[in-house]
């Protein structure tokens, strides 16, 4: 049984989620990039989710995002759902799209690990030894840029989607600063954002050249089979829950995090003895959702 995540508002996250055995199922050809575009801009727009950075790669991707009104998990679900059905029918199959594992999901602290995600999700497609710059990469992606241009409008894929569906038949990508970030102008923030990774991907390629690791480059993305996979699968590690630079803020946080799941065992213990009247820690998510339990106020 997965461990209860404290879900409260304004919360920062860095989301990770893999297709199944590692198949390069969104392969950047066709209507993907827009798949991704797409149901990402009405998902967010349904949940109130605000959008940070976003880098869709052939078998996995990342997106930090704001939830607003603590509804992560079922933004995630209405999204992962939406994706897979359009992607299962772009690709004309009908099995799992996404990996077993849970999706990881990252609170992202203090500023600096904010700043850090935001680079690893946009520098990922050369870390990744895909290409030698994030503007090589033919898939979809935020840049830091985009800050400064007006939302995105995006037309309705065909794939899934039916011209007389209830889907809109365009929907609107708009990119905020992070609320760590907020105070920076946006001008400021699209130029700190674009140095840190130059400064990222310069020390990548450096490494890599050092290492004699060429990049597979753009032309061998787009030509890769999309149900096949790495020779090599990332280690199952353990996914962290919280990033955060500042080593006493990052302990409070994970004390924090301790306090709320051993409130909530013992509230769940009493509820499942019958007493309905038990109140569940502040940060209650699933059970508040499927059975309307009592959730404590938010601490003052």
């Amino acid at each position: 049984m997965n461990r209860p995540r404290r879900v409260v508002p304004h919360t920062t996250y860095m989301l990770t989620r893999r297709t199944i055995g590692g198949q390069y199922l969104f392969r950047p050809d066709g209507e993907l990039p827009d798949i991704f575009a797409y149901c990402l801009a009405l998902c967010a727009d349904r949940h109130n989710i605000r959008v940070h950075a976003c880098c869709v790669l052939s078998n996995h991707w990342h997106l930090v995002f704001t939830d607003v009104d603590a509804v992560a998990g079922r933004f995630l679900q209405d999204l992962h759902s939406l994706i897979a059905r359009c992607v299962n029918r772009a690709r004309d199959r009908r099995e799992s799209l996404w990996a077993v594992r849970e999706p990881s999901l990252v609170e992202l602290v203090d500023s600096d690990a904010v700043w850090d995600k935001l680079v690893y999700t946009l520098g990922n497609p050369v870390s990744s030894r895909l290409v030698a710059s994030s503007r090589a990469w033919p898939g979809f992606q935020t840049r830091p840029e985009d800050i400064l241009a007006p939302p995105r409008v995006i037309k309705r894929p065909k794939a899934y989607f039916s011209h007389h569906g209830v889907e809109p038949e365009t929907v609107t990508l708009t990119l905020t600063l992070p609320p760590a970030l907020e105070h920076l102008p946006a001008a400021e923030y699209a130029r700190t954002l674009s140095d840190r990774l130059e400064a990222h991907e310069s020390n990548l390629r450096d490494a890599m050249r050092q290492a004699g690791k060429p990049f597979l480059g753009r032309e061998a993305v787009l030509a890769q089979d999309p149900f096949a996979h790495p020779t090599r699968h990332p280690k199952s590690l353990i996914s962290p829950e919280i990033a955060c630079r500042d080593k006493a803020t990052r302990i409070a946080r994970l004390n924090l995090l301790a306090d709320f799941r051993r409130l909530y065992a013992e509230a769940l213990a009493a509820w499942r003895r019958g007493l309905r009247d038990t109140v569940f820690p502040y940060g209650t998510y699933q059970m508040a959702r499927l059975h309307n339990v009592t959730i404590a106020p938010a601490p003052t």
